[in-house]
């Protein structure tokens, strides 16, 4: 009996050791690392002895990891992402450590061939890296019929993909507005600067935020034929006089793509006040 007693006691020591094992990892969770005490690798992968444009992460550290290449951002201790551009580029590690701390630590690396193909709207919006739009003098023409009407409005999900009722014409009409509107620098002379890098869009007031698309966001006209070939979003920015006229001149963070080429984008947005009407942009690169 006493030594049954023993072997149980004994028995109970060794669970309690045991049990106490975890307490401790998670008590090494709870402090904070430095960014040079991260313990991570980045590497791309290698095709015909080069560098393609894929990199593949790992971190082992007792972080919550987070990793962007400035476009595209990934959570998790590993995997791996395209890079957008060949050259030098930059993949940042972004650690929450245990006790709340946020470290982050860069890592460069240099893409000599662009293996993966990347979708090439990125590139219709930032060319290949950054691209300047501003108001198309080259779109159809308003009333006068000696100026391009680049901004108004006109029925929705119908036959105008362009100003179709009101039509403000590029030049003294478009500067009018613009002044009255409080935003003077939107006028004919103003441009948006889109910039792959962060996927920002800073406008010539130096007004900047950010901006996204989505490609899938498509829409039909009344007769069944294409509409929307996808949808723009920004955010902390609009377009240039991206508001709605009849809502108070609310402004517009969502935008129907009508046209997206190389040296075009028209967009489109519903009428707040109106349904089945809607406010057009004309733009072009520069």
């Amino acid at each position: 009996m006493k030594k049954t007693m023993i072997f149980l006691l004994l028995l109970l020591v060794s669970l309690s050791f045991v049990a106490c094992d975890p307490i401790e990892d998670r008590e090494e969770m709870t402090g904070s690392i430095t960014p040079e005490q991260i313990q991570a690798t980045v590497r791309l992968e290698q095709i015909g002895g080069k560098n393609v444009n894929k990199v593949m992460f790992e971190c082992s550290s007792p972080i919550n990891c987070t990793w962007t290449n400035g476009i595209l951002s990934k959570a998790g201790a590993n995997g791996e992402m395209l890079m957008f551009t060949k050259g030098q580029n930059t993949v940042t590690l972004t650690g929450l450590c245990g006790d709340g701390t946020i470290i982050t630590k860069e890592f460069t690396v240099n893409v000599e061939d662009m293996h993966y193909e990347i979708d090439p709207t990125y590139a219709l919006f930032c060319g290949e890296g950054e691209k300047v739009w501003v108001w198309d003098d080259e779109a159809p023409l308003g009333y006068s019929g000696t100026a391009a009407a680049v901004w108004g409005n006109g029925g929705y999900k119908g036959g105008d993909k362009a100003p179709a009722w009101w039509k403000v014409e590029i030049g003294a009409q478009l500067d009018e507005q613009a002044v009255g509107k409080g935003t003077p620098d939107d006028g004919t002379d103003g441009s948006m600067t889109f910039t792959l890098s962060g996927m920002k869009l800073t406008k010539s007031s130096g007004v900047s935020g950010t901006f996204n698309f989505d490609m899938s966001k498509t829409s039909t006209a009344g007769d069944g034929t294409p509409y929307a070939i996808g949808e723009l979003t920004t955010k902390g920015v609009n377009v240039l006089l991206g508001i709605q006229p009849n809502a108070g001149d609310a402004m517009v963070y969502r935008y129907d793509i009508l046209k997206l080429t190389e040296d075009k984008m028209y967009l489109c947005v519903e009428d707040a006040a109106n349904p089945g009407q809607a406010f057009f942009w004309c733009f072009k690169a520069k």
